[in-house]
């Protein structure tokens, strides 16, 4: 649904979707104080269905963004830096002894992976990438533990079983809502987990 023509119903229809009371809604819309007409513009088929589009659009986003935050967590938490340098010791010969054997030192060596040639997962991985001043590079991931910390917070992992509330279904957002229903569906969303957002979009 396209946003409404009547730019009046448009804003009060916004304001209820963010949250505001009624009157407060239709106050700063543009109408006149009338508590009695706020309250039958709210019952108007056109303002409810925009409204729950309205939360629906928001929500959607929400749980898209908090995926995308998981996502980057996830590829910090679970990086291996061997995917992005490679360091080996060999044994290289550097000169005679009076024996005539071969004197043999052991070299480090040290080899940063090209950029084109990262998996994406590294390479958002990566923090900073530096120069010496001798020239080498240096390579420095995201905070690895700091990374598994949130993104086990996030999951409720580090909630001890008995404080741990049970995993209650989310609640579909429906034309059928009130508007202040849509809204309390629609603050449950933004605490979910993908998972349980899962269960409802596929319904």
């Amino acid at each position: 649904m396209p946003m409404l023509k009547n730019t009046c119903h448009e804003r009060y229809a916004q304001g209820l979707a963010s949250g505001m009371k009624r009157i407060d809604a239709y106050v700063a819309a543009g109408y006149s104080r009338s508590p009695a007409n706020a309250t039958r513009l709210a019952h108007d088929p056109r303002i409810e269905r925009r409204v729950h589009e309205i939360l629906a659009v928001s929500a959607e986003r929400a749980v898209i963004s908090r995926q995308r935050i998981q996502e980057e967590l996830a590829c910090i938490a679970f990086s291996d830096l061997r995917s992005a340098v490679k360091w080996t010791s060999i044994a290289v010969k550097t000169s005679i002894d009076d024996d005539g054997k071969p004197v043999m030192t052991v070299c480090n060596q040290v080899e940063i992976i090209d950029s084109g040639k990262l998996p994406e997962a590294i390479a958002r991985a990566i923090g900073e990438v530096s120069q010496t001043r001798e020239g080498s590079l240096k390579i420095k991931m995201h905070d690895k533990m700091k990374a598994l910390e949130l993104l086990g917070k996030d999951l409720g992992m580090f909630v001890a079983d008995e404080d741990r509330p049970p995993d209650q279904p989310l609640t579909p957002i429906t034309k059928e809502m009130d508007p202040a229903q849509a809204r309390e569906a629609y603050l449950e969303t933004l605490k979910a987990t993908p998972e349980r957002v899962a269960k409802i979009t596929q319904h």
